[in-house]
């Protein structure tokens, strides 16, 4: 990551409420970072896979949330193709899922995410999500993120 890299947020999910429901999420947590969105994992790998020139971010530093159930490309298949592109491995994946079953959240670790958290059932719920979750991981070296393991990464299971 280049020192002049910008931070945002990146949101992949299928349902049009629970992006709206981050970017108030954003806006009620005062949080000026940009956020880009995708419906399903096939639209940011296809945003990835422009041309690096035709794309203004090739500096930007992403947090990527995304859902695990989505059509087409779902958010499993789409953090393996993360995890397997040299330049995209490293970019921190948060699973933000309706699903609390523990097969679902083991398997989304196993692919490689760095965290999972369970979708909030409230729009206050989702704006502590920025300070208590995610900050954390905007931070522009890998070196800095935190090491969320299997055993401590439980707790983000149960806080929403």
């Amino acid at each position: 990551m280049s020192s002049r890299a910008e931070l945002s947020y990146v949101v992949v999910d299928d349902d049009e409420d629970d992006r709206m429901l981050m970017r108030i999420g954003l806006q009620q947590a005062q949080r000026t970072l940009p956020i880009l969105e995708f419906s399903d994992g096939q639209e940011l790998i296809d945003y990835l896979s422009q041309d690096a020139d035709a794309r203004p971010d090739e500096d930007m530093h992403w947090l990527v949330v995304m859902d695990v159930n989505m059509p087409r490309m779902n958010g499993l298949d789409t953090l393996q193709a993360l995890r397997q592109h040299p330049y995209w491995a490293k970019l921190p994946v948060l699973m933000l899922s309706t699903s609390d079953n523990p097969d679902t959240r083991q398997a989304s670790l196993d692919r490689g995410a760095n965290g999972y958290l369970v979708k909030p059932a409230s729009i206050q719920a989702y704006s502590s999500l920025f300070d208590q979750h995610f900050a954390p991981w905007l931070a522009s070296r890998s070196d800095q993120w935190p090491d969320y393991n299997q055993e401590s990464d439980s707790a983000l299971l149960t806080q929403s």
